[in-house]
């Protein structure tokens, strides 16, 4: 089970998803597909920045813009970490 997580906006205006899950059931299963997820937006080309990110889990989400993948590393290990996902 999980929550709907964050959608990721590329200049482009193309969509991902990073899911936030709750670990529970199949935990290899669950760290292999968030890898996959995770991969996908590494993968993403530098002309794809900057990045829009919201939390489709709360409604009065605040837009993060994210303009290299230093700074979705840098987001991705201290502001989606400190929330617990």
């Amino acid at each position: 089970m999980y929550l709907k997580g964050y959608q990721i906006r590329d200049n482009e205006n193309k969509n991902l998803t990073l899911r936030k899950w709750d670990f529970g059931g199949d935990i290899s299963h669950t760290n292999r597909a968030w890898n996959r997820m995770l991969a996908e937006v590494r993968a993403l080309p530098i002309n794809s920045y900057p990045l829009s990110i919201i939390d489709l889990d709360r409604e009065e989400s605040n837009i993060v813009k994210i303009s290299n993948q230093k700074e979705f590393e840098f987001w991705l290990k201290n502001d989606f970490d400190k929330k617990g996902h």
